[in-house]
């Protein structure tokens, strides 16, 4: 995907995701465009598929990488699951609580102290949890809000 300058139209960069929504003639009152971005990742238990999921192909992508621009304050990862499920999944959130994870990926709690929010405050009937994202280590970069789901996904 080419990702153009909203001002100029010039190309700014080449760009892949797996799923990427940018509209450019609708704006919200702060004069930003609606930007939707999906990245997608098999998990299962294993400790490669987390860190693929975490890591610099997956979440710190909307964190620094090159999601950052356009994720302005919501990102989506959407994790394929198979065998193993909900055990694959709370491995993921043990990592996510794990402050190691915690500090690489910024991500803030709540109020309650609660690092992987759930339900989530943004679309509670879709989302299995939230994880809060601060991107001022950045630059001008929006705090972020990554909704985590989960789709079943046969080998």
């Amino acid at each position: 995907m080419s990702v153009l300058d909203p001002v100029t139209g010039k190309r700014i960069q080449q760009s892949y995701s797996d799923i990427s929504y940018i509209d450019t003639a609708f704006r919200f009152p702060t004069g930003r465009h609606l930007s939707l971005i999906f990245e997608f990742k098999k998990l299962n238990v294993t400790h490669k598929s987390r860190y693929a999921y975490t890591g610099k192909a997956g979440m710190e992508k909307f964190i620094g990488g090159r999601y950052a621009r356009h994720a302005r304050s919501l990102g989506f990862m959407v994790g394929l699951v198979h065998a193993d499920a909900d055990l694959a999944i709370n491995k993921l959130k043990k990592r996510l609580r794990h402050g190691k994870w915690r500090a690489y990926l910024h991500i803030v709690p709540d109020e309650t102290g609660e690092f992987v929010r759930k339900p989530s405050a943004k679309f509670a009937e879709l989302v299995s949890f939230e994880t809060f994202h601060s991107r001022r280590e950045n630059g001008p970069l929006s705090e972020l809000t990554i909704c985590h789901f989960f789709l079943g996904f046969e080998v």
